[in-house]
């Protein structure tokens, strides 16, 4: 290979390298993940055998959204099987004695929580979480997966949007949480 092919090969790595670690997506959005926390006692088999993921949504990403219209942005992660659903749940309703259909884990995502959300406080909730209504070009969101009352997962992202923020740009943004944490 020239020098001017080889130089020009590792521009492009760098800048994919710098997309990467800045957060940035392709469309100019941000999307910061932070305060990442795995347990051991996390595998994604715990939703991968029963096929769902029960998701408890306290508020939503964007402004004058319902949380039961978040449910169809999220995706599961590719590397999870292709029948892969969500399955909604009331938010702060769940009970480890009577734990709905058996699930002992699920997903909870506390939207523009202030201040932000404490894992066990998103796990333990027995009321709806939340906070101010998402911003014109962005949101917050607190993430866990409880087992049972205990969080096993959480991690805290922030996505500011390159203009306005639409359904389009909190599917991609969620996605990417999910990639990241799931």
């Amino acid at each position: 290979m020239s020098a001017p092919t080889i130089r020009a090969l590792w521009r492009a790595a760098l800048a994919a390298a710098a997309v990467a670690l800045g957060g940035c997506d392709p469309h100019g959005d941000e999307v910061v993940i932070t305060h990442q926390q795995r347990d051991a006692a996390y595998a994604p088999s715990i939703f991968t055998a029963s096929g769902v993921i029960g998701v408890e949504l306290h508020g939503a990403p964007l402004a004058g959204m319902r949380p039961e219209e978040t449910l169809p942005l999220l995706a599961a992660p590719q590397r999870f099987p292709a029948g892969m659903r969500f399955r909604a749940l009331p938010p702060g309703g769940f009970d480890p004695r009577n734990p709905a259909d058996g699930a002992r884990h699920r997903l909870v995502l506390v939207f523009n929580a202030a201040p932000p959300a404490d894992p066990q406080a998103i796990c333990r909730t027995a009321r709806p979480l939340g906070g101010p209504p998402a911003g014109a070009r962005g949101f917050a969101v607190d993430m866990a997966v409880c087992r049972d009352m205990e969080p096993i997962v959480f991690a805290r992202m922030r996505a500011v949007a390159r203009e306005r923020a639409d359904r389009d740009f909190a599917a991609r943004a969620l996605r990417q949480l999910l990639t990241q944490m799931l």
